[in-house]
């Protein structure tokens, strides 16, 4: 073809260009509209549609990129999605890739900018993106539902989002599902059918699917609860936290249950400022639950649940939450269902001591969990483990936060200075050291009698000189620092503790 310029060009090629920029290539001179009008290339809809069943797959490209981009009518936009739907799939399926790639782009372009024809132009990108043989077309009709339903709400590119994020076998499309359907439920207005489709997924795949995947919708629930959901929904927080509870509870793989875990502890702490308790209260009892899992392989997920409980202690919980979860963390650190991880009994030894209750606690829940920091730090049930040990001594310190009944002052104390001095003195300076700082923080409860402020001063006298004087300066300090804490007042109300 020759141009009014007095450039030839192949025909082929010149139509390609023409459909994207209408201007010579060598001197970039416009075409006459005679030109234009004489081989259909005056980019009108009718012209871009005629040129997309071309035979050249070159022509092909360019018209379905052109499509995307063309001004149109209700009418012709409805057309121009039919005919780029019937080259992404149907009877007409275009066997070049490329031309299929950039058609599903312009599909994108046009769901994106027009609501004429979303539900034509969602279900032919979701057909692309679940059936295509070719991972980029696939992926580009990912992409471009991700686009379109993050500026218009559509229902059915969910679905087809968190089924795509469901398929193990497709990574970069699960990818680019996860990326929409968290940013639906961060920043959309319908966050809270997202989170649901989330559920629903776990509920309804969860066997079939395979771990792989189901890691993959469980890790995409740490980065939406981590912005917005749990204050903007909190029915959404619930279904959320229900189904990583289910996951925690029952899924056969390890590593699932550790992003569940993962997953459950963004939400409390999340959630924890916020009113509505029931999202914390059942991603509590799921985490307490989950120390019980007994097999090998869940050791990590344990430990891990452990730790989450330890890191959200400074929660109060409701009577019914914090009695479960005290019996999950006592029975983690010792009794008959002894954990056989140390790093399980150190986090669930540290959490004992901080875990708290709404209202004021009760005085046999404050007993029996003073008993099981007691029996992990002396007696017959020591614990073989230093750093089990350290950390219970740092517990019973750490229920300071608690008006502590008399029994419990009494059992804490004593398993305190039999830690301290005598025959069953711990042999591990760093539990001797956490022992002498907890005396520190339960001075209230030494120093609530005449005998008992005897008693433990003579205690903490002996561990800095004397007989029983410790071997190990950072013992000697901290009792030093213990002695240095009761109060004046208390001096002048026992002077006998004070001589």
């Amino acid at each position: 073809l020759v141009l009014a310029c007095g450039h030839a060009f192949h025909r082929d090629c010149l139509i390609a260009l023409f459909l994207s920029t209408q201007k010579c290539p060598n001197c970039r001179m416009p075409p006459t509209q005679e030109f234009l009008l004489a081989h259909n290339v005056d980019l009108s809809v009718a012209s871009i549609l005629y040129w997309l069943q071309s035979e050249s797959s070159m022509i092909k490209k360019e018209a379905a990129t052109a499509l995307g981009a063309a001004d149109k009518t209700r009418e012709q936009t409805v057309t121009a999605v039919n005919a780029l739907a019937k080259v992404l799939a149907g009877a007409s399926k275009d066997s070049d890739a490329e031309v299929r790639r950039l058609a599903a782009a312009a599909l994108g372009r046009i769901g994106k900018v027009s609501m004429h024809a979303s539900a034509a132009v969602v279900e032919a990108l979701s057909g692309a993106m679940a059936s295509d043989l070719d991972a980029e077309v696939r992926t580009e009709a990912a992409r471009s539902l991700k686009d379109i339903s993050q500026v218009n709400w559509c229902p059915a590119a969910v679905e087809a989002l968190t089924r795509a994020l469901a398929d193990v076998s497709d990574k970069p499309v699960a990818t680019i599902a996860s990326d929409a359907l968290s940013y639906i439920i961060t920043v959309a207005k319908r966050g809270e059918r997202a989170v649901e489709a989330f559920a629903e997924v776990l509920a309804r795949d969860s066997v079939s699917m395979g771990p792989k995947a189901r890691g993959r919708v469980v890790s995409t629930f740490p980065w939406a609860l981590d912005r917005v959901i749990v204050d903007m929904w909190p029915q959404a927080a619930q279904v959320a936290a229900k189904a990583l509870a289910s996951v925690l509870g029952g899924d056969p793989s390890a590593e699932v249950r550790d992003r569940a875990v993962d997953a459950l502890h963004r939400l409390v702490t999340r959630r924890k400022r916020n009113r509505a308790p029931k999202p914390v209260a059942l991603a509590v009892l799921a985490l307490a639950k989950a120390l019980s899992l007994k097999a090998w392989k869940m050791q990590h997920v344990r430990s891990r649940a452990a730790k989450v409980l330890f890191d959200i202690s400074d929660i109060k919980l409701s009577a019914r939450v914090h009695k479960k979860a005290v019996a999950a963390l006592a029975g983690a650190l010792g009794g008959g269902s002894m954990d056989s991880s140390e790093k399980v009994r150190k986090f669930a030894a540290k959490a004992l001591g901080k875990i708290r209750r709404k209202r004021k606690q009760d005085s046999s829940i404050q007993l029996f969990v003073v008993r099981a920091l007691a029996s992990a730090l002396e007696g017959d049930s020591r614990d073989k483990r230093r750093v089990v040990r350290s950390s219970a001594a740092k517990g019973l310190g750490s229920l300071s936060h608690n008006s502590l009944s008399e029994e419990a002052a009494e059992t804490a104390l004593n398993a305190l200075a039999k830690a301290l001095t005598g025959d069953s003195k711990d042999p591990a300076n760093k539990v001797r050291r956490n022992a002498a700082r907890s005396f520190q923080a339960l001075r209230d409860a030494w120093g609530s009698t005449a005998k008992k402020a005897v008693t433990a001063v003579t205690l903490l006298c002996g561990v800095l000189a004397g007989g029983s004087k410790d071997r190990n300066a950072q013992v000697r300090l901290a009792a030093a620092e213990a002695l240095g804490s009761f109060s004046k007042t208390l001096w002048l109300s026992f002077p006998e503790a004070a001589q």
